[in-house]
């Protein structure tokens, strides 16, 4: 099973995916820093600080092409919004998953990295 949305990426890359890897591993160092933030929010009063990084995950991850990665920032995202910070250990894991997947199908579409 997939965990990226290689129309998605194709569409975003515009015939350029080596262009996107650059954007790719910025996303990762970003996403790795808020998700790590996220972890270490107070699960009791930070509910709300929560919602707004994994929202601003969400959407990156979902422009990138990221759609499970986007659909578990989305379901943790919701429960955030009702006051609970969900169980996130292994948000880091597929974020890390998902960009790897995606860096090999940019790389294997003729991207050339620096």
């Amino acid at each position: 099973m997939s965990l990226i949305d290689k129309n998605q990426l194709d569409s975003i890359s515009g015939g350029e995916p080596g262009l996107l890897l650059p954007i790719l591993e910025d996303f990762v160092s970003t996403a790795s820093e808020l998700i790590a933030e996220i972890v270490n929010l107070d699960p009791s009063g930070q509910a709300e600080i929560a919602a707004a990084r994994l929202h601003q995950l969400k959407g990156s991850s979902g422009t990138l092409g990221l759609s499970k990665f986007y659909e578990a920032c989305s379901i943790a995202e919701d429960s955030c919004r009702s006051g609970m910070i969900p169980d996130l250990t292994g948000l880091q894991q597929l974020m890390s998953d998902s960009t790897a997947e995606a860096h090999a199908f940019l790389s294997s579409s003729g991207a050339r990295p620096d």
